[in-house]
């Protein structure tokens, strides 16, 4: 290894030949195939420092140069916040996100966020790049609480987006919204894209995805009302969009809807998960709303 960026073997006469890409996860065992495929797709593996195949064949003597992303090379740093974990085994773990924490580093949060928390954990993740690194499963918003799956490792994590895609892994929200709609239960289908006159939101725009988001509601009361929300689909910012849609924006969500006098942030929690593990185990894991969500529900549902 030259540097941080770069990573180097030269094959020796001891070395069992073989093609490039099992010759270099035998020698680089922090990478997996996938990963190694990718890196030789992008040229950023070379022999000779000719661009190479993954079936291109190794011969003694061969250099092999790894140029790793400088993207990718950027350290997570750990940070010191403790996360409920209400699901672990081997392959995965599922929190219960607090809302006001961003999922995944981006621009103006590097150090701050779920991944970091997971790392300051110490809970033990594959490598990615010669990194340990999170495979995160789904997303929540930022000022959206409750259930999240990472996976520890990419196979997990490829199943797992998988079966995400056939709607095979259940996800159940807890809402409160303004007013009451005039269907007790229905499924919103509406197509989901980015909202051309304002690139950080999402919109109902017939050039978008197709998005199915089920909602029933359970109490309602002082023109506000609590659903029980299925998503169908996963699209960004989908059950807000929609729920904005049909004139009945979350409580509190200042982007698809207004500023609330009683809650500080969007009313908005992903309270159940069930699905099938890759080792045909039968996964269900529930979590209670926030505190100030709970409360809100018995002020104004309960009493």
């Amino acid at each position: 290894m030259s540097n941080n960026n770069l990573l180097t073997y030269k094959v020796t006469t001891k070395d069992t030949l073989n093609r490039a890409d099992i010759f270099i996860k035998g020698k680089f065992e922090n990478f997996t195939r996938s990963q190694i495929k990718k890196l030789i797709e992008s040229n950023n593996i070379k022999i000779n420092d000719n661009i190479i195949k993954p079936s291109t064949k190794i011969e003694s003597k061969d250099k092999i140069t790894i140029t790793l992303p400088e993207l990718e090379s950027t350290e997570l740093k750990p940070l010191n916040q403790s996360l409920d974990i209400k699901y672990e085994n081997k392959n995965l773990i599922i929190i219960n996100k607090p809302s006001g924490i961003v999922v995944h580093p981006s621009k103006g949060h590097q150090n701050d966020t779920i991944i970091n928390a997971l790392i300051g954990m110490g809970i033990k993740f594959e490598s990615y790049l010669g990194k340990p690194k999170p495979w995160l499963v789904h997303r929540l918003d930022k000022d959206t609480s409750g259930l999240l799956i990472i996976a520890k490792n990419e196979i997990t994590y490829n199943y797992l987006t998988k079966i995400q895609k056939t709607r095979m892994i259940k996800k159940q929200y807890i809402g409160i919204v303004q007013g009451i709609p005039n269907s007790a239960k229905a499924i919103i289908d509406a197509p989901i894209g980015r909202n051309k006159l304002n690139r950080k939101t999402m919109s109902i725009t017939k050039e978008g995805r197709h998005s199915l988001t089920e909602y029933a509601i359970t109490k309602s009361n002082n023109n506000m009302s609590l659903l029980k929300i299925t998503l169908l689909t996963g699209r960004t910012h989908q059950i807000r969009v929609h729920l904005k849609a049909i004139g009945h924006p979350i409580i509190g969500d200042i982007l698809y809807g207004k500023k609330s006098k009683y809650v500080n942030r969007q009313m908005l929690h992903a309270y159940k998960l069930s699905f099938k593990d890759a080792q045909n185990n039968n996964i269900k894991v529930e979590s209670e709303p926030e505190k100030d969500m709970k409360e809100f529900i018995e002020f104004y549902f309960n009493n």
